[in-house]
């Protein structure tokens, strides 16, 4: 009698569903990876343009006041006293994805020659499973919870 070598259908059928299980698993670990790595970079460019712009504003440079204006997927820091009476060639635009969203305040201006906001500020940061919360003081102190 001849011993065929080989596997069966029931083992490559059970090979394939593990194979397919695994490929789930990891899928479903870099989509999280992903989003969570977008979500700290979205909050990481909130907080440098928003200490960029109070440093500008500080230091005077191109003797002006600086801001940042936040959109639902876009922040732009500009040059002048608000958002509306800037200067647009100045413009420095972070997008980011749908998959994080920027609510509460439309912007932050800050004064000369000391940095500090015209008023304060409350934002919210999510991406649905996480949420971070930044909030400037009327003092200018920049504080994330």
């Amino acid at each position: 009698m001849k011993k065929f070598k080989g596997m069966t259908l029931v083992e490559l059928l059970i090979v394939l569903g593990l194979m397919g299980a695994l490929v789930g698993l990891t899928a479903a670990i870099s989509n999280t990876s992903i989003r969570s790595s977008e979500f700290d970079r979205v909050l990481d460019a909130t907080r440098g343009e928003i200490y960029a712009a109070q440093s500008d504003t500080i230091a005077g440079t191109y003797d002006s006041a600086w801001g940042v204006a936040f959109f639902s997927n876009e922040i732009v820091r500009y040059k002048g006293d608000d958002y509306v009476s800037r200067d647009p060639q100045f413009d420095l635009v972070t997008n980011f994805s749908n998959q994080v969203t920027l609510t509460g305040a439309d912007e932050v201006a800050f004064t000369r020659p000391y940095g500090v906001p015209v008023t304060a500020v409350d934002l919210l940061l999510t991406d649905g499973m996480r949420h971070k919360s930044v909030t400037i003081s009327s003092i200018g102190t920049i504080e994330i919870k």
